[in-house]
């Protein structure tokens, strides 16, 4: 569904509305008959938005159902081009997975958001399961077509979690950090992960995939059955949120965030991502494909390399197939 799609534009007529709208004004508004409103409207009401009907008077938005679907995704929109195109699913195997098929096959265009309620192959970093129950976590991918070298893509994902750490922030207070290379850390404990795949010429990527899983309204008992310790938005907040309001601020603070990274302008974002760092300054033990290594974080290159300070001597990881844990992370 895109942007400009009637279904959206009635949402938004009606939620703008102080009272009911007719529907012939709706008709007149959009150029199509009032049958066609009348559709429209079904077809919102199945989405789980509640619309009012009162013979005489016309229609009123009500309440939407907590429900993270394309219409109501649209209508609370404030971008210029990031998820103007959104393809919503009940059940899917991973958002990711959707959005390098649709690159596969030609589809997409750039900034096109796929967002599931539940994934039943969802990964993360290394091939690990991404697990949340339907319905309380925002699982999301943006397939984007940047025109960028592929040592740069890392730009895509420092981008990608400093505004969620910051919106974060922003939204609810929480003191969310950003765990390198992936992760959103708050009160020591896992909140959200990052996963950027992409596909690529010599010297030009074909397209990224920027795949976000962000707990939000799950319960203690939901996280209790992760194998590491992990919070969520609503256990943080003492409250359930809209994830869909959510995801629309989120998305209004990453749209300028990678345009910058496209136009190699990644100053400032760097000097955000260094200062919502859980990892600089701090001893870290890194394990992988190369011998494990222990020692302090000093400083991140804007390709993504990590660099530690050990014996004396200061050591270059990539953020590839590696893993970190802080000095304090259980074994």
């Amino acid at each position: 569904m895109k942007r400009s799609n009637k279904a959206v534009q009635v949402l938004q007529d009606l939620q703008s509305a102080d009272g009911f709208v007719s529907g012939a004004d709706l008709a007149r508004r959009l150029g199509v008959s009032r049958t066609a409103i009348w559709k429209l409207l079904e077809n919102l009401r199945a989405e789980g938005i509640t619309i009012e009907s009162r013979p005489g008077l016309g229609y009123r938005f009500r309440r939407a159902a907590d429900r993270v679907s394309a219409p109501r995704i649209l209508a609370g929109l404030n971008t210029k081009w990031l998820g103007h195109e959104v393809l919503s699913h009940q059940v899917v195997d991973s958002t990711n997975q959707g959005a390098k098929d649709l690159a596969a096959h030609g589809d997409g265009g750039h900034g096109t958001l796929i967002v599931a309620e539940r994934q039943t192959a969802g990964r993360g970093r290394l091939g690990r399961p991404w697990q949340a129950p339907q319905g309380r976590a925002l699982l999301f991918s943006l397939l984007l077509r940047p025109r960028l070298a592929p040592g740069a893509v890392f730009g895509l994902t420092m981008a990608a979690s400093v505004c969620l750490a910051r919106t974060i922030q922003e939204t609810t207070g929480v003191a969310a950090l950003v765990k390198w290379p992936n992760d959103v850390f708050a009160e020591g404990k896992k909140l959200a992960g990052i996963l950027t795949e992409f596909s690529a010429f010599p010297d030009v990527i074909n397209y990224a995939v920027v795949g976000i899983g962000l707990n939000v309204n799950q319960t203690g008992n939901d996280l209790s059955r992760l194998d590491q310790p992990a919070t969520s938005l609503r256990q943080l907040t003492g409250r359930r949120l809209d994830r869909v309001w959510f995801l629309g601020e989120y998305l209004s603070r990453l749209e300028g965030a990678l345009e910058a990274v496209e136009r190699g302008d990644l100053d400032a974002l760097k000097a955000d991502y260094d200062r919502l760092s859980l990892v600089l300054g701090r001893r870290v033990r890194v394990t992988g494909v190369m011998a494990p290594v222990t020692g302090r974080a000093v400083a991140l290159a804007a390709d993504g390399t990590l660099i530690l300070e050990a014996g004396g001597r200061k050591i270059e990881v990539n953020c590839g197939d590696v893993s970190l844990r802080l000095d304090s992370d259980p074994d």
